[in-house]
């Protein structure tokens, strides 16, 4: 699963910082300068990801700006001058699966109970129970090419079955797109 992907791979970091990146991103110039500069112990930091407009959800440390779809029509040259131009800040929050935090703050997805979906929603929220720091970088940004690899076949039922499993796990569904289910 994705899930057990990351965690291999965070297993056999040998650095003291990690960040989840996926295949289909592109890392912005200063990327890692500023994760190094932002980064603090008991911190999560999501990095502000950038994509083009086929999710339209919005929230904090997203941003929708059509630099292309297909890494054949990707305009690098204007999203290395969009980071350059756009604000610099910290901000309060993050959600995503995409973010960087120590090795030793890394507590781990659930692969376990979700295979596909939820797995950002999960580890946010034990960060949030754990007591870290939820913080969200615009200095570091990645173009996100949306390559739609998670939504490549009909997923509906598999993520129904991760709905269903964080309701079970949790109780309720606490999801930045406020799904309810009977």
């Amino acid at each position: 699963t994705l899930s057990e992907a990351y965690n291999l791979g965070v297993s056999l970091a040998t650095q003291e910082i990690i960040a989840l990146i996926h295949n289909d991103m592109f890392i912005g110039e200063g990327f890692v300068e500023a994760l190094l500069e932002d980064l603090q112990p008991n911190t999560i930091l999501t990095y502000t990801r950038v994509e083009p407009p086929v999710f339209n959800d919005i929230y904090t440390g997203k941003e929708i700006m059509d630099f292309g779809f297909y890494l054949n029509d990707f305009n690098k040259n204007e999203f290395i001058s969009y980071c350059k131009s756009s604000p610099q800040e910290i901000l309060e929050g993050g959600s995503q699966l995409f973010f960087s935090c120590y090795k030793d703050d890394y507590i781990g997805l659930d692969g376990d109970t979700f295979t596909v979906f939820c797995e950002d929603d999960d580890i946010h929220l034990r960060y949030r129970l754990a007591g870290y720091n939820m913080k969200v970088t615009t200095k570091a940004k990645v173009y996100h090419l949306v390559s739609k690899t998670s939504r490549k076949n009909d997923l509906s039922q598999i993520e129904q079955e991760s709905n269903l499993n964080f309701i079970k796990k949790w109780g309720f569904r606490n999801s930045i797109h406020n799904v309810v289910y009977k």
